[in-house]
């Protein structure tokens, strides 16, 4: 091992002494050493972003991307929404046009039925103006304006109006249901509503219409018969259990209370139908057949129609064989007769099958009133 008091030896201890020296003396000022901590913590927070966005370059573009995606639909929203706005005044322009047309046309012509828009929050809101003789009428008012064929007319005139903006391809695909539409209108309004229905025929896929008042059914026919559209009728049938749909014609409607009557004890005489018709004979015998039959002699001899008895004196009063006929059936027509206490189908239909034969087998001239 050399000695350390070399002068070789001892040159190198003073170099390393004056390194050391030069060292210490590089962090004997601290704020100078805390600036170039600071310079160098930034230095290496830059570089760390730069290989972070160099990293994330992929997702980055793809980002900017998305917010230049959105940018465009939120103007295309705009853009959509301007429109939306634009069509919903034209198709309310002509909803209420129409509502207005068909209003008039079901009878209600001293109305007008106008559009009328308030803002609430940052959308419009639409409700119905309506004036009567050209005065505004106050909502709270309108019920005592409209009758109660005006609020059906103005509720039916809405229904109609909605469907007639339908498109042509959606009409061709609607099947349209009312129940008992024409209910409180009068004979013009009604004849006024099923000509709109018969416009709407060819145009939808099924109407069906609910009744229960026979002459508007038979109304109804009459008006649009002409159109080459398929017609179904279907009744609605008690029995003593439930009820029943049943296929029906025209002529059930069509038919009067004497022929309705008739055709039932006809067809039960002739096995057609098993349907009870104890509860019909006596009132077709005393309220159908013979006021009809006899109309004129019983206006003309002023003969009491209150009582079976009395009609069948003063009718037949010089023809005692048929007055005593016709006795014999009112008789055998009392609740009290074998005929409503029996049980026995035929017996029944036996004596119908003898009163109908006997009814129809006299001479006589049928007068109608």
């Amino acid at each position: 091992m050399g000695s350390l008091h070399t002068p070789k030896s001892k040159q190198l201890i003073e170099s390393l002494a004056g390194e050391i020296t030069n060292f210490k003396s590089r962090y004997n000022d601290s704020p100078l050493i805390q600036k170039r901590i600071d310079g160098l913590e930034s230095l290496i927070a830059e570089l760390e972003r730069k290989k972070a966005r160099l990293e994330l370059n992929s997702d980055c573009d793809a980002y900017e991307t998305l917010q230049n995606e959105m940018a465009r639909t939120e103007n295309e929203i705009r853009v959509l929404e301007n429109q939306l706005e634009e069509d919903q005044s034209n198709y309310l322009d002509k909803f209420f046009e129409k509502i207005n047309k068909l209003f008039k046309k079901l009878g209600s012509k001293n109305f007008t039925l106008e559009k009328e828009s308030e803002s609430r929050g940052y959308l419009p809101v639409y409700s119905l103006k309506v004036r009567f003789h050209g005065v505004n009428i106050q909502n709270e008012k309108l019920n005592s304006v409209f009758s109660e064929s005006d609020r059906r007319a103005l509720a039916f005139s809405v229904f109609l109006a909605k469907l007639n903006l339908k498109s042509e391809e959606e009409k061709l695909k609607t099947i349209v249901i009312l129940d008992d539409p024409v209910t409180s209108f009068d004979d013009n309004r009604v004849t006024n509503s099923i000509n709109i229905f018969k416009n709407s025929l060819s145009k939808i896929s099924q109407l069906i219409i609910l009744m229960h008042c026979p002459h508007l059914i038979k109304r109804f026919y009459e008006i649009t018969k002409a159109s080459e559209i398929a017609f179904k009728f279907i009744e609605l049938k008690l029995n003593e259990v439930s009820s029943c749909l049943k296929s029906s014609d025209i002529k059930q409607f069509n038919s009067s209370d004497y022929e309705k009557v008739f055709l039932k004890i006809d067809g039960f005489v002739k096995h057609v139908h098993s349907e009870c018709i104890k509860a019909d004979l006596r009132p077709f015998l005393e309220t159908l057949y013979l006021p009809m039959v006899f109309a004129k002699r019983i206006k003309d001899k002023s003969i009491d129609c209150n009582s079976l008895e009395k009609m069948i004196d003063g009718i037949f009063e010089d023809d005692e064989i048929t007055k005593n006929k016709f006795h014999q059936f009112r008789k055998n027509l009392n609740p009290d007769s074998h005929i409503f206490t029996t049980n026995n189908e035929e017996d029944v239909r036996s004596f119908a099958s003898d009163m109908m034969d006997y009814l129809y087998s006299l001479k006589f001239e049928v007068v109608h009133e």
